[in-house]
């Protein structure tokens, strides 16, 4: 059973940000877009076509993951998860979209650490260079670090390892060589733990 027209549902009160976000960024894909895309991945000589068309939805999904980040942002700073009686961001977004903690957890944490201290990480993936999960390796990396111009440093390499091909698993060792250089009585007392 549906709610009624005046009930005012949660993609109705966040319909705003994300056609703003649309807009703004100009995703508005026609649906003779979509259907040349599955033409092109299904027709009967689909390998090639399949793999361009598998490029381009990476592309598309790695889009819509940063302004799924983007949106989240803005209802965690401005207390809109809050109006619906979630006691966090994390709460709220798990009962919208009946997901896992850990997966709202990992997209709210992106998308502070992409506002509050990661510029460069944000704008390479804006770009399309890099994916939530590569993002959320770089949030990681960085998230207990005091020394801004170590946030920066790795800010600055990060992204750009990704954007050259590294996996997240990849990148995540890289970003341990990299503290374990800049901070070695961090690393130090992390091999004594092991």
């Amino acid at each position: 059973m549906s709610a009624p027209a005046d009930v005012d549902s949660p993609v109705d009160r966040h319909r705003p940000v994300w056609d703003n976000f649309v807009h703004r960024r100009q995703l508005a894909f026609p649906a003779d877009y979509w259907c040349d895309l599955v033409e092109r991945m299904f027709d009967g000589e689909a390998g090639l076509a399949a793999e361009e068309g598998l490029a381009e939805l990476v592309g598309l999904s790695r889009q819509v993951d940063l302004a799924i980040c983007r949106a989240l942002e803005r209802v965690d700073r401005t207390g809109q998860f809050g109006l619906d009686g979630a006691a966090s961001t994390v709460a709220f977004m798990r009962r919208m979209v009946n997901e896992r903690a850990e997966w709202a957890a990992k997209r709210v944490a992106v998308a502070r650490a992409l506002v509050d201290r990661l510029p460069v990480t944000a704008k390479t993936a804006e770009a399309g260079r890099l994916g939530l999960e590569h993002a959320h390796v770089i949030d990681h990396a960085t998230r207990r670090i005091d020394d801004p111009a170590l946030v920066a440093e790795l800010d600055r390499i990060l992204p750009e390892a990704a954007a050259d091909g590294l996996d997240p698993t990849d990148l995540s060792r890289l970003a341990e060589q990299v503290r374990a250089q800049t901070m070695p009585a961090e690393a130090d007392k992390r091999a004594a733990r092991q």
